[in-house]
């Protein structure tokens, strides 16, 4: 057999045909090499333009990825191509922690205004239950030991009438139940017998509203448990856990129609007729001494991004007001609209006290002309000479998008980025038309 003879030029097409296309010197990867790990860093990149900024979580095969880069890096430590890939695999690394933001004392000075707003509140919730309290346990009428329960016939039911008693570390929340289109609290158990506070009705329904105002005006997020006054107004067979498969066993309790509410060392809640809505919580009535805002109106040739901004400082110091007045009035004519946006309003309140530290205006995108665009060279050309001056001219709207970015209080972007729609119409002045809700 003749031995086996390669040409030289052969024996260099089959070395470049081994080496992916690549040169004989062993500087550089191939570009083979570099497509294979291209494509893994393609599936974190994908990963980063989903999360819009957020910071992201990487996979097992993920990090495998950026391990290969640095292999690749180890073994070729002067080639070009290598060095472009470690360049741009340390652009998806870094973006993976997140868009980050320094957050200065003057983005936060909302927070300590609230504080100082909430200390002086539930100083006057202390004070006022302190007495409420003196007042309902020094009275004859007073229950001090309401379990166990005592129902007739062991005691009168008529001598029970107007009996006062307090409840305390009641999980309102949690423990309410609907039976006969009546909200219930119950307060006690099988063992020790119940107590049916009404968690519904004119009564209770004015300290909600109460509530409703103060967590509008000082904080949201408040203590699950509750402390009760009240007393009793009858005696009803209930089941407390009738909403639960398999549950429907009834207990007879003294009914209690609450009078304050006491959410301990934050609000006091006060059933009082002198009230416009029937109830206030303690410390309202000085509410407007210690409020202020640092912004109070829009002005009326305000730009999109000074809007935003104006908007974005309303929600910080909840300024119900002046963050309606920052919403298209199209948008807040009607009582079902006007309901939305207080739920909206609520949510976004929630946000900031639990997610978000700061909002901050990203993008200001081009301004469209969404209506009414007249294009007069075409018109001109084109156009009907009787029809080039309508009798009603058509209202003329234009349209902006504007990008916002949400931040903690580490300086670190919580979630994606919120669009907001800005519109205007026949050159007045902006308002938001929709994506207000910045905050969940």
């Amino acid at each position: 057999m003749k031995p086996l003879v390669l040409h030289p030029l052969r024996l260099v097409l089959v070395l470049l045909l081994l080496g992916g296309g690549t040169a004989i010197a062993n500087d550089d990867a191939t570009p083979a090499e570099i497509a294979r790990v291209r494509y893994e860093l393609s599936k974190v990149e994908q990963k980063l333009k989903d999360a819009d900024g957020q910071q992201i979580e990487l996979s097992k095969y993920d990090r495998k990825a950026f391990t290969q880069v640095k292999e690749l890096a180890e073994r070729y430590p002067k080639g070009a191509r290598v060095a472009k890939l470690v360049e741009d695999a340390k652009k998806l690394y870094r973006a993976a922690k997140g868009v980050t933001k320094e957050i200065t004392p003057e983005m936060l000075a909302y927070r300590q205004r609230g504080k100082r707003l909430a200390e002086a509140v539930a100083k006057a919730a202390r004070d006022e239950w302190d007495e409420l309290k003196l007042d309902a346990t020094t009275s004859d009428t007073f229950i001090e030991k309401p379990f166990p329960t005592k129902m007739p016939p062991e005691v009168d039911g008529d001598e029970m009438m107007g009996s006062t008693v307090i409840f305390e570390n009641v999980p309102y929340e949690q423990a309410l139940f609907v039976q006969s289109g009546v909200n219930w609290i119950p307060v006690g158990q099988p063992s020790r017998g119940f107590y049916w506070v009404i968690g519904s009705g004119r009564p209770f329904d004015a300290m909600y509203e109460a509530l409703r105002r103060y967590r509008s005006k000082i904080q949201q997020v408040i203590p699950e448990n509750w402390t009760i006054l009240g007393e009793i107004v009858g005696a009803d067979v209930l089941a407390p856990e009738s909403g639960k498969k398999g549950q429907t066993r009834t207990y007879m309790g003294w009914v209690v129609k609450p009078t304050a509410i006491y959410v301990p060392g934050t609000v006091l809640l006060i059933e009082d007729e002198t009230a416009d809505d029937g109830a206030r919580f303690a410390g309202e009535e000085r509410l407007e001494e210690l409020i202020s805002y640092s912004v109070t109106s829009v002005p009326d040739n305000v730009e999109p991004k000074q809007l935003l901004e104006i908007y974005i400082t309303a929600l910080k110091e909840k300024n119900w007001k002046l963050h309606l007045e920052c919403i298209d009035p199209e948008q807040r004519k009607h009582t079902a609209q006007r309901q939305t946006l207080q739920y909206t309003w609520e949510v976004q309140q929630k946000g900031l006290e639990r997610s978000h530290a700061h909002a901050e205006v990203a993008e200001v995108g081009e301004i469209r002309v969404t209506r009414g665009y007249v294009d007069e060279e075409l018109e001109d050309f084109f156009g009907d000479d009787n029809a080039k001056k309508p009798k009603v001219p058509q209202e003329k709207e234009e349209r902006v998008r504007v990008s916002v970015r949400l931040y903690d209080e580490n300086g670190r972007q919580t979630v994606r980025q919120r669009h907001v729609t800005l519109i205007r119409r026949n050159g007045g002045r902006w308002y938001i038309y929709g994506g207000m809700t910045l905050t969940f």
